[in-house]
């Protein structure tokens, strides 16, 4: 019915072991129990083929089909999803859902122009800064060396006009540069932040919802289409 074995390589940021990544294995299960075995997921997790542009460029390539990414990698390729994370944007959960219900089908129909199929987008929760000593407003991390993704240069510059002091880094990046003091605050979730092990070295959290999280599913459309 489906012709040969599908085989379908997708990558992630999410490190193994989390819910995030069971919730991949399980969408595989799902797949391989649908087309009765025809169709495998080969998932590649915690950024072990880089980061989430990284990530987009191989699959424009062909050398992967899928990946589970953030806000960060959807905006390589459809840049309205940047507004998803400016900065205090949103004041609740109500608040981010009514604009991503509003943007959805936008967002959807520009990814698909640009060759990929959106399988998922969710609100994942809100972001919060992380830093190696004690920060109680925005102000108080002017003076830190804060993490800002590599390539995404808009933002940086962004930040260095508001008086804040950016290293780009990439995100596979962030614990040994907390490690070796290149970086020493960072925005995400707390959740993420425990699995990724930088909690033990930015053991300090601003009680600030400082902007959401998104996250999506998407797969190439060649592939979609097989």
């Amino acid at each position: 019915m489906y012709g040969r074995k599908i085989v379908v390589k997708m990558a992630t940021l999410a490190p193994e072991g989390t819910d995030w990544h069971g919730m991949l294995i399980e969408m595989g299960q799902e797949w391989k129990k649908a087309t009765d075995g025809e169709v495998q997921l080969r998932i590649y997790p915690g950024g072990v083929l880089g980061d989430e542009r990284d990530m987009v460029r191989k699959m424009r390539i062909g050398q992967i089909h899928s990946a589970g990414i953030t806000t960060e990698g959807l905006t390589e390729i459809v840049p309205d999803f940047s507004a998803f994370y400016v900065p205090l944007a949103f004041k609740d959960n109500a608040d981010i859902q009514a604009v991503l219900d509003d943007m959805y089908p936008s967002l959807e129909k520009k990814l698909e122009e640009k060759g990929f199929k959106l399988l998922y987008l969710a609100d994942l929760g809100w972001a919060y800064w992380f830093s190696t000593t004690k920060v109680t407003s925005p102000a108080d991390l002017k003076d830190k060396r804060i993490f800002t993704w590599a390539g995404d240069f808009k933002w940086a510059e962004v930040y260095k006009k508001a008086g804040y002091n950016p290293v780009p880094l990439a995100s596979t990046d962030i614990l040994s540069g907390l490690q070796t003091g290149l970086i020493d605050a960072m925005s995400t979730m707390p959740l993420y932040a425990l699995a990724q092990q930088a909690f033990g070295i930015t053991n300090h959290m601003l009680d600030l919802k400082w902007g959401t999280l998104l996250a999506g599913i998407i797969i190439d459309m060649k592939t979609w289409n097989r």
